[in-house]
């Protein structure tokens, strides 16, 4: 189904990404005019972790479930606002909150950076946030498609993968392209 939006036709099935990408430019728009002021701090926030991950070994099991308690519990409230007649809003701001906080990381990185932050940016969520790419398409297709029984398995299985990812992959991924 497609529909028209001002001088802009949008699919029902793109919706979310165009939603995403509203809140992308927000974050932007939102860093670069307020943020600059805030740039020491991310310079010395990086710095801080990338001593961590260059001078010292970590728990990766204390890193995982840290992990898996931070994306658990976002989406534990989303699957559970799907009863709701809060869902839609819910997943509406779940989607303008992350393009606006990738938005405003993404400003941040090319500022201390330049265009080499625009890779920096892609280092640090990948390959984890393909994933939680593939659970947010989850949770905002049709519900109809899937039984509650069968998606919730495949979003927790999608979940625990992303997780591993992020522990990982993405650990190994920052410490080599650090050292």
């Amino acid at each position: 189904m497609v529909r028209r939006y001002g001088g802009i036709f949008i699919t029902k099935e793109s919706r979310w990404l165009f939603i995403f990408f509203i809140g992308l430019l927000m974050g932007t728009f939102f860093f670069n005019l307020w943020g600059k002021n805030s740039l020491e701090e991310f310079v010395l926030y990086r710095e801080i972790l990338k001593e961590k991950y260059t001078s010292t070994l970590f728990s990766y099991t204390a890193l995982f479930f840290y992990i898996l308690w931070k994306r658990g519990k976002r989406l534990a409230i989303l699957i559970a606002l799907e009863f709701t007649m809060f869902e839609i809003p819910a997943l509406l701001l779940y989607t303008i909150y992350y393009g606006f906080a990738a938005g405003a990381f993404l400003s941040s990185f090319v500022m201390q950076d330049g265009l080499q932050g625009i890779f920096s940016f892609f280092i640090w969520i990948f390959p984890h946030y393909i994933a939680y790419g593939i659970v947010w398409w989850i949770l905002t297709t049709k519900k109809e498609k899937w039984n509650f029984g069968k998606r919730l398995f495949i979003i927790l299985g999608v979940l625990l993968l992303g997780v591993c990812m992020e522990t990982f992959l993405n650990t190994m991924l920052l410490q080599k392209i650090w050292q």
